[in-house]
């Protein structure tokens, strides 16, 4: 079964250079998490927002263990305006970082989420895998991006994170769409690499 995705992908032409800008934003479950459903989508192209949410519906059905009552969640798409000047700031958040993938994550903790934040400019692209972390870049896209969601399907921040952990692994950008087992063999790298540093 695939992990839990929650994607965030926009396509917008003219922004800063003239260039196709792309960004998209996916969460992958750990632990517990990892089989859950999505329960968010967003999609921009040109000046369109469209995000995608699971909420409850009128339906219901009777559990057979305990007969309690389990409602069904329905699809629904809603549509906002997105203003192309959005995708020029988020070049300027990402700027440090152009042209780089970078790993970070909290390795004490197993379950939760990763956040991936995709970005593609021309002949380049930046990408951020954060795990149950976050640094500011990523932080700069989510306080633009959330300015067009609802309070309740706004991109998830971490309560406990600094730039001074945001020091990860740090390689030159690939294609979007890492493995699960990809994933894993960051994680133990990055966990390797700070072990050799408190050996200095």
């Amino acid at each position: 079964m695939k992990p839990l995705l929650v994607i965030v992908f926009i396509s917008i032409t003219g922004v800063a250079s003239g260039q196709q800008f792309k960004f998209f934003y996916t969460t992958i479950g750990l632990g517990s998490n990892r089989f859950r459903p999505a329960s968010l989508t967003i999609y921009v192209n040109d000046d369109t927002l469209t995000y995608t949410v699971y909420e409850k519906s009128s339906k219901y059905s009777i559990g057979k263990s305990y007969n309690d009552t389990v409602w069904e969640k329905e699809k629904r798409d809603y549509k906002v305006p997105f203003r192309n000047s959005t995708g020029d700031s988020i070049l300027q958040a990402i700027e440090e970082k152009k042209g780089l993938s970078v790993y970070n994550a909290n390795t004490s903790i197993m379950s939760g989420a990763i956040q991936q934040f995709y970005i593609e400019g021309g002949s380049w692209c930046t990408q951020l895998d954060l795990k149950n972390t976050f640094d500011s870049s990523a932080l700069g896209i989510t306080l633009l991006i959330n300015n067009y969601l609802p309070p309740k399907h706004k991109i998830y921040v971490p309560d406990f994170w600094t730039d001074r952990d945001s020091k990860g692994l740090i390689r030159v950008c690939p294609q979007p769409g890492k493995t699960y087992r990809e994933i894993l063999m960051d994680d133990f790298e990055l966990i390797r690499m700070r072990s050799s540093k408190k050996d200095e």
